[in-house]
């Protein structure tokens, strides 16, 4: 699905469709940050980990996560095989490089999730 989304991508945004130099690099940027990784995957919410806002300002919600913002800047979006696609809105101090921490709606899910390693897409 990957590689059509690029193809589509690329289709889009031929020189023939778009005229702007600056709209196209935009979108070609998009695009190419797509790729595929292996993360450590643990969970927060109330009570195990959550305290209030989000470093980024924002309540926590089920589909946000905190990561290393050196590495995943805030917004940007990750795909986690059983959790969706999540986007980073936080940071944490025991979250570093390769690690992202995903909000659960109860204590009791971040807990059943664990600690897992698992292929993800990063969207960018």
């Amino acid at each position: 699905m990957l590689k059509e989304i690029l193809i589509a991508s690329a289709q889009i945004l031929s020189p023939a469709t778009h005229h702007h130099k600056h709209h196209h690099k935009r979108h070609h940027r998009i695009y190419a940050k797509a790729h595929t990784a292996y993360l450590l995957v643990t969970g927060y919410s109330w009570g195990c980990g959550a305290t209030g806002r989000t470093a980024s300002g924002q309540m926590p919600y089920v589909g946000g996560a905190a990561a290393y913002t050196g590495e995943f800047p805030f917004g940007s979006r990750i795909g986690v095989p059983g959790l969706g696609v999540l986007t980073v809105n936080d940071t944490g101090g025991a979250v570093g490089w390769g690690h992202i921490d995903a909000f659960f709606a109860s204590c009791a899910q971040a807990i059943e999730w664990g600690t897992r390693t698992v292929r993800v897409t990063v969207y960018g």
